[in-house]
Order: C-alpha cells, then sequence, then structure tokens
C-alpha cells in the first residue's frame, strides 16, 4: 500500500497521521486554488477559510510571548497560523527558501510548548516539495517520533543541516 505523503511515518497518539493529512490536504487545496505569486496574507486568509470548512480550531497571528530571565522581552512577537492549539503553520511566498525559517519555527514550538509545525512556501513550482516539517526536540526525546523526506528538520541546539536529520529517531516502522 502506497502512502501519501512520506514525510510523516509515525507520531504520537494526539496527533495520528490522519490528522496531518488533513492539515496538509488543506495546504494542498489552497495551493491547488491560487496557485504561486501571491503575497502571503493572501494565502493566510486561505488557509484559515479552508482549515475552518475542514473542521479545525485555527488562530492567526498569535502573540508569542519572550521572556528573559523571567521577565517579559518581547509582547509583540507573532506566528502565522496554530491550527487547535497543536500545529503551528509558518506561511511562506519567497522565491528563495532560506533555513533560517524552520529555525524560526523551531523557536514558537519552543516558546509556544507546541510539538508539530510545518514552514510552507506557496512560491513553488511543486507544493509537495515546498511542506517542511519541524518538531521540537522537547517532545522527540519523550515520544516516539520518526521524520522522514528531504525536507525534515527538528532543529536541534547545534541547527545542524537539514540533510542530517532526515531520521530523528527511529523506531519500529
Amino acid at each position: 500500500m502506497k502512502r501519501k505523503n512520506p514525510k510523516i511515518r509515525r507520531i504520537n497518539k494526539k496527533m495520528d497521521r490522519d490528522y496531518t493529512y488533513r492539515i496538509i490536504g488543506c495546504i494542498y487545496e489552497v495551493y491547488n486554488q491560487l496557485g504561486p505569486g501571491l503575497l502571503e496574507s493572501i494565502y493566510e486568509k486561505a488557509m484559515i477559510k479552508e482549515l475552518r470548512m475542514n473542521g479545525f480550531e485555527v488562530r492567526s497571528q498569535v502573540e508569542v510571548p519572550v521572556y528573559y530571565k523571567g521577565e517579559l522581552i518581547c509582547p509583540d512577537l507573532r506566528l502565522d497560523l496554530i491550527v487547535d492549539d497543536k500545529i503551528i503553520l509558518e506561511l511562506k511566498s519567497v522565491t528563495d527558501f532560506r533555513s533560517i525559517f524552520e529555525k524560526q519555527l523551531y523557536t514558537y514550538l519552543r516558546l509556544m510548548n507546541c510539538e508539530l509545525g510545518y514552514v510552507v512556501n506557496f512560491n513553488t513550482e511543486n507544493i509537495r516539495e515546498s511542506i517542511y516539517p519541524v518538531v521540537n526536540n522537547k517532545f522527540i526525546k519523550s515520544k516516539g517520533f520518526m521524520i522522514k523526506g528531504n525536507s525534515a528538520s527538528s532543529a536541534p541546539d547545534s541547527f545542524k543541516s537539514n540533510a542530517e536529520h532526515k531520521i530523528l529517531k527511529s523506531q519500529n516502522p
């Protein structure tokens, strides 16, 4: 039996494969309807509508509080979308994708105490190759994750290259 999306093979019980596939399906639908080349804000509005139509709770431009030594130092940092208070979506519409986008999402995951997020670049000819999963290491250590694909990243402390983290932690496939 062929898998639809080999990037995520196993995630924890709270977010099963079907759940994340539904979110990725919403990304595909928005891309198929709008195509590449529009502003990020347009894709954000379309994603909100599509996710809600598919039964997800979505919040946009969510404040990410940043504390330093117990003091709030940055109250106005915002992430693009959070789905069901579990998965963060960072939307891009750029011609040159940079690894800093994945690192930024990893930081959001840590600060918001979320397990999984996706950086999505809509300015592409192939949306399938422009969805980048990022996993919070905190949850990898406590739960069995296996992420596969050419864009998997866990953004560890040293921020090693993406290719070095194709398989983050293998358990029985």
